[in-house]
């Protein structure tokens, strides 16, 4: 929940502030690593979703490495919109939703 309020705080500022927008990302990807962590555990666990679960963990591990470049300051604006608008596609045409692998 912690990191859900850190993402609130800061996602509006993320224009006019490198610290908020490397919290913004990163408080992101925390949040993805978790949930990548629950579909890694949960597939050793149950036989039944073995494959997607593990699909779903190499997907969002992809899409987690995708935001690297927004957190440096030597990258440009224009780079980091476009890395924006590709990790955006990639992660709703291949990872929101688990039932399309």
């Amino acid at each position: 929940m912690a990191v859900l309020v850190v993402y609130g705080n800061n996602a509006n500022l993320v224009a006019e502030d490198i610290g908020a927008l490397r919290a913004t990302v990163i408080s992101y990807m925390v949040l993805r690593f978790s949930q990548i962590c629950f579909y890694g555990l949960y597939s050793i666990a149950s036989h039944h979703h073995r494959t997607q679960n593990r699909a779903y963990f190499i997907l969002i591990s992809i899409g987690i490495c995708i935001w690297i470049p927004l957190l440096f300051e030597s990258v440009t604006t224009r780079t980091k919109v476009a890395v924006t608008i590709v990790g955006i596609i990639y992660e709703v045409s291949l990872t929101l939703s688990p039932t399309r692998i």
